[in-house]
């Protein structure tokens, strides 16, 4: 994850393996450390998940980059 997205503030951008550009959103119900997170909240901070992987839905193919919604945060502590 590369932080928010430049043309909204509830989506996150990021890269894939091969370097694609990724869009996407947080579903709702998805938690973090315990605790759920709302992106369309006034104190959501998409730059908090800057540096963390994560497994993402791709739900449409652009031209230069798809979208998508988050499934999960893959855990690097194992």
């Amino acid at each position: 994850i590369e932080g928010k997205s430049a043309t909204a503030p509830d989506v996150l951008t990021g890269r894939t393996n091969s370097n694609r550009l990724v869009n996407f959103r947080i579903p709702d119900g998805i938690e973090y450390k315990g605790k759920k997170i709302d992106s369309s909240a006034s104190d959501f901070d998409a730059d908090s998940f800057e540096g963390l992987l994560a497994n993402v839905r791709i739900t449409r193919a652009k031209p230069y980059s798809v979208e998508g919604e988050l499934e999960s945060f893959i855990d690097e502590s194992r």
